[in-house]
This record gives structure tokens, sequence and C-alpha cells, in this order.
């Protein structure tokens, strides 16, 4: 499975984080607009992150999670691209619940939250070092 992109974004109107990873002829480069510190993976890493996106059930996520009784807060989308699947997801104050096809309005044991956790060991990151 080659990747083309992969795509991130969390945080609030006032500050939040990117992450954008893509191939091109020479291999896999983090994007200058990202604005998280990231070391490219390599493919042990790839195949780790891969698994836990099926474990995450990430297949039957919605394409967008909303709270409409909050009107700020906390924004995300991910998007991930390769040769065979297609995943565009995102939301405002909601996340996808231990059913996925469920919105939650917690952060905390969100399979989000476990996204971002994925995301941050892909890359290298602590995830004391988030800061969303």
């Amino acid at each position: 499975m080659k990747l083309t992109k992969l795509f991130f974004e969390s945080g609030s109107w006032e500050d939040h984080n990117i992450l954008l990873i893509e191939s091109d002829k020479s291999g896999l480069k983090v994007s200058p607009i990202s604005k998280i510190n990231a070391e490219v993976p390599s493919d042990k890493d790839w195949q780790v992150f891969l698994k836990k996106l099926k474990d995450l059930q990430i297949h039957d996520w919605k394409g967008y999670y909303e709270n409409s009784n909050i009107l700020d807060g906390h924004q995300w989308s991910f998007e991930f691209v390769t040769d065979e699947i297609s995943i565009n997801t995102g939301g405002t104050n909601g996340y996808p619940g231990e059913d996925p096809r469920q919105t939650v309005f917690e952060y905390e044991n969100s399979l989000f939250e476990e996204l971002e956790y994925a995301i941050d060991k892909l890359i290298g990151r602590k995830s004391r070092e988030r800061d969303f």
C-alpha cells in the first residue's frame, strides 16, 4: 500500500496543529505547512499505524462529527489517502464513540483521542508533547 497523503489538523481558532505528509517521486516528505515537528515514518511505523487504523474501525467513521450546542471549541480533520483506500473525516466538538457511527462529545476515551496518540507515535512525537 503506497501512501499518497496524510493530512491531520486539530485545534481551535486561536491555536491549531497541522501535519501533512505527502509522497512524490523521491519518497515521503513532511510538508513545510506542517506546524508539528515530525519525522518521516519508517515502513515498520506505517505498518503499525495501518493496523491501528483498522483497530479504530476508521472505515466506519462518519464524514463529520458535530456538537451543535457549542459554537466554538475544537475542530479536527483527518485525511488519509493511499493507492488502495481514501479516508476523510473530521468534526467540531464531536468525536467518534466506541461505535464510530455514534457521536460523543467528550474527547477523553474517544476513538479520536486514540487516533491522535497513533499519529504521535507514527511521527516520533511523545504524546505528552501534544499541545492540542
